[in-house]
């Protein structure tokens, strides 16, 4: 699942935005037991990482939020070296 829109934007549904939501604050806190295994694929820096990744913080407009690794690169992301998201996602 790709949401490539800010969560503010009126032309994607409110339940995904709702989902976006989540998922950016479980970022930003660097927790995944409420949202589950997901993602983060940052527009600027070409890399996907996980959620508790100690990288410096992206601005939101440049997330992307995949429910897979095969997703994030399928989208022409490349893993990140510092958390290694393919190793048990």
């Amino acid at each position: 699942m790709v949401h490539l829109h800010a969560p503010t934007d009126p032309t994607i549904p409110v339940s995904l935005a709702l989902e976006d939501d989540a998922r950016w604050q479980a970022m930003l806190d660097r927790d995944t037991a409420s949202t589950g295994p997901f993602v983060i694929a940052v527009a600027s820096t070409g890399i996907y990482c996980r959620v508790g990744c100690p990288a410096r913080r992206p601005l939101r407009k440049n997330v992307s939020f995949y429910d897979t690794v095969e997703d994030a690169r399928a989208a022409g992301y490349r893993a990140c070296k510092r958390c290694h998201p393919d190793d048990g996602l």
